[in-house]
């Protein structure tokens, strides 16, 4: 806000200390107090912008929404090119959730300060928030060309590109955010699911030790835990470990898939199409249970339930039709030689 100084220059001796005893107060989180010294530095001169944007400030912080609205405009009716006015009424939208009036104050700051990367920040937010995660992304790259050194920028980013599966991608920002903040716990928690997601739960539990986020930390780090258990063979602690997460949040489909899956390689068929519909029953969208379901149908020569299984799993991914034709039309010798080669899907 230095662009503001030099007004408080041209104002009586006893306006600047106001000031900055109200800055002190802020700094303090002492609301009233500073709110106090700005009202005071007003009344020495009632066109002091800074005095009333800050008071705005004060207002916002303490919820006040529409006196820090009122401030912050008389602050840029004052002085109407600057930015950090239109980035404070920002954040005041921001805060009541009014999105498109925030928006529209953001760009309002950045074309006055084209390098104000808090404005492409909260830009990216709101757009991460409203779900377009293209124009997310677009703003947070903008924020760190202009300062690369935000961890919670990269956080973001990488948990973006774990929810598209981009995980190289997710793992290079996760990296940065740890690199710039080593104790960055939400950064770690998601390093550890994008490990969950690639099957390396060694690495997952890892990450997830190095995090306080403890319920949920806890909960994916035990799930963790159970697949590899699963993948050592070890099954009795597995199906432990996941009953263990399953009793915490008995409507995590997951789970219900992973038990399936440590039933169906230990040749416990029926126990293995329980699970399965439990977890269709949670999540009907989940494909690969349909496919997982069929199998255990065909191990247990129920051809034609299998196969309507089968075809349910091609509707949601067609592309396998390519892969493994034989989900089309299966009569009862070509189920056994697809129930062979099964595991390769």
């Amino acid at each position: 806000m230095d662009s503001w100084v030099p007004k408080l220059r041209k104002l009586g001796k006893n306006a600047p200390s106001l000031v900055k005893m109200g800055e002190a107060y802020l700094e303090q989180k002492l609301y009233d107090a500073a709110i106090s010294e700005f009202q005071k530095a007003l009344k020495v001169d009632p066109n002091l912008a800074l005095a009333h944007l800050l008071l705005g400030k004060a207002y916002l912080y303490q919820g006040q929404f529409d006196k820090a609205e009122r401030s912050c405009r008389r602050a840029l009716k004052l002085n109407p090119v600057e930015s950090q006015g239109y980035l404070m009424l920002g954040h005041i939208h921001h805060k009541e959730e009014k999105y498109d009036k925030a928006i529209k104050s953001y760009e309002n700051a950045l074309s006055f300060d084209p390098q104000l990367d808090s404005a492409y920040t909260m830009l990216g937010y709101i757009y991460h928030h409203r779900g377009n995660m293209k124009k997310a992304l677009r703003c947070f790259k903008r924020a760190l060309r202009i300062n690369p050194d935000n961890p919670l920028v990269w956080t973001t980013m990488g948990e973006i590109f774990a929810q598209e599966k981009k995980y190289l991608e997710a793992m290079h920002a996760l990296q940065k955010a740890i690199g710039l903040k080593e104790e960055s716990h939400y950064a770690h928690y998601q390093m550890g699911k994008v490990y969950v997601n690639q099957g390396r739960y060694d690495e997952a539990n890892i990450e997830f030790k190095k995090t306080s986020l403890n319920n949920p930390a806890n909960s994916i780090a035990t799930f963790a835990k159970g697949m590899g258990r699963f993948k050592s063979k070890r099954y009795s602690r597995a199906i432990e470990l996941l009953n263990a997460v399953l009793r915490r949040h008995p409507r995590w489909p997951v789970i219900q898939l992973a038990l399936g899956n440590i039933y169906m390689e230990q040749k416990q068929y029926r126990e293995a199409i329980v699970h399965y519909r439990k977890a269709l029953g949670l999540n009907p969208a989940l494909a690969i249970a349909y496919y997982q379901l069929g199998m255990a149908l065909l191990a247990l020569n129920q051809t034609s339930e299998a196969m309507i299984q089968f075809q349910e799993f091609l509707r949601r991914e067609p592309e396998m039709a390519q892969i493994c034709p034989e989900l089309k039309n299966t009569d009862e010798k070509q189920a056994q030689r697809f129930l062979r080669k099964g595991s390769n899907v």
